[in-house]
């Protein structure tokens, strides 16, 4: 099968239950169930780029952040240093992110997130020129970079009008692909985006929700909710390798059923 959005977002907006029902009846999937549902959480996800981090170093250079439970009034680790950026929860698409500038700012966010009991973490804040994005669709790999075409002050990546540029797949990009492809038991698509703070620097900063779910959307959007961008020029070559993944997996888990049916 495959799945082809995000099954958790704001709100009541929260299918999960239905995933783990598929999960339940041990459904063959593109990228499998278990991956998707770990894409769900937060905390899961960057506990295992966290992982890839220590064990690689700077071939696989995920931003530093630290997790806050906020389960009661105790005292909470506080940034030493800003601006930073606070997410909360599992949110997707942008929701539930603020860039916070200094303690003050910092301070009254807390009073708020109190109010409720989802966890957030707190990563420092990169300036950047612009962010890179890798994606894997079974064995073909691209890279493009993405810049605001409109000269906004957007520090969401994933808003505001966007301009995107083909790159060359070096060898540190398809390496980045190669650590996150193997997360969750190994990933048949998968989507890196890496921040350039500057012309010699990339550091990859967000393992997109991508990488486990995929909805077909029109080209030239892009977004960091859990979707897969097919850019024009290789849409179609894309849709039939990810048509062709899905009816092996069809066809798999038909003969494996016949099989044990038979036996």
């Amino acid at each position: 099968m495959l799945v082809r959005n995000y099954p958790r977002c704001v709100h009541e907006n929260d299918y999960r239950s239905i995933l783990l029902g598929l999960n339940y009846a041990l459904l063959p999937s593109v990228n499998s169930l278990f991956s998707i549902y770990c894409a769900t959480e937060r905390a899961l996800l960057n506990a295992e780029l966290n992982r890839l981090a220590r064990l690689h170093g700077d071939a696989f250079p995920f931003i530093d952040s630290y997790f806050v439970d906020n389960l009661g009034e105790g005292q909470q680790k506080a940034p030493t240093k800003y601006p930073v950026v606070v997410k909360v929860g599992s949110s997707c698409a942008g929701y539930g992110k603020m860039l916070i500038r200094n303690e003050q700012s910092f301070t009254d966010l807390r009073s708020v997130l109190m109010m409720g009991r989802e966890y957030y973490t707190v990563e420092s804040f990169k300036e950047s020129l612009c962010d890179i994005r890798l994606t894997r669709v079974g064995s073909k790999s691209y890279a493009y970079k993405r810049v605001i075409a409109n000269g906004a002050d957007e520090w969401k990546r994933n808003t505001g009008v966007t301009k995107h540029e083909d790159l060359d797949m070096t060898p540190f990009y398809s390496n980045i692909l190669d650590l996150a492809g193997q997360l969750f038991g190994g990933l048949d698509i998968v989507t890196v985006d890496l921040l350039v703070s500057s012309i010699n620097s990339s550091q990859a900063y967000h393992l997109s929700r991508t990488s486990n779910i995929v909805t077909f959307v029109a080209p030239r959007r892009l977004s960091t909710v859990p979707r897969l961008f097919l850019k024009s020029t290789t849409q179609l070559p894309d849709l039939t390798i990810v048509t062709s993944m899905t009816t092996t997996e069809y066809v798999v888990s038909a003969f494996l059923v016949t099989w044990c049916t038979s036996a």
